[in-house]
């Protein structure tokens, strides 16, 4: 029986033996032993062989609208021509989003960039509704256009209240907008 448990205990031994030499104990230290342990790095973790590259640098998926001349579709956030300033939600306006689907009846969707910009009101910003005096629609052959029928400041700040989020076709140059156009979505 004796030989039997030394036998068990030395290929217990063997076992915890590796071919590898151990690494050496860390010198000791004056500091004072800290209630913390502290964990020492692995010494045996494989190091990369290759760096990783840099990602790309990628395109904003939204229009950028605080600089530059642009032009794109927002959502009207607050319109305040008194303060000749505007809070717009810029969006991806789709059109055809149904082309191969004859199930599907959108003309159109929208996705959201949840975020909020403030971008200023040049001195003279030309206003574009959808609907003419007799409400016909006055748009082009592209929704994303937004309207044709020139109006005035007052008639778009109008609309803008009664249409909270309302979607905007707006034309930025060297920052600010210059032209607004209501987009039109049947």
């Amino acid at each position: 029986m004796k030989r039997v448990l030394v036998a068990v205990a030395l290929v217990f031994l063997a076992a915890g033996c590796g071919t590898e030499t151990p690494a050496a104990a860390p010198p000791p230290s004056s500091a004072p032993p800290s209630s913390t342990p502290s964990i020492a790095p692995s010494s045996a973790a494989p190091t990369p062989s290759k760096t990783t590259p840099a990602p790309k640098k990628t395109k904003p998926t939204f229009t950028d609208l605080t600089q530059g001349n642009s032009r794109s579709v927002v959502k009207l956030v607050r319109f305040d021509p008194d303060n000749s300033s505007t809070v717009v939600e810029p969006i991806k306006f789709l059109t055809n989003v149904c082309k191969d689907d004859p199930e599907c009846h959108r003309e159109w969707d929208s996705e959201d960039s949840h975020s909020k910009v403030t971008v200023p009101l040049a001195d003279k910003v030309k206003y574009f509704e959808m609907f003419d005096k007799d409400g016909n629609p006055c748009v082009t052959d592209k929704p994303d256009d937004g309207g044709t029928c020139p109006t005035n400041e007052g008639k778009f700040t109008a609309w803008a209240k009664e249409n909270p989020k309302g979607m905007v076709n707006v034309t930025i140059v060297n920052g600010e907008i210059t032209k607004m156009a209501q987009i039109y979505t049947p």
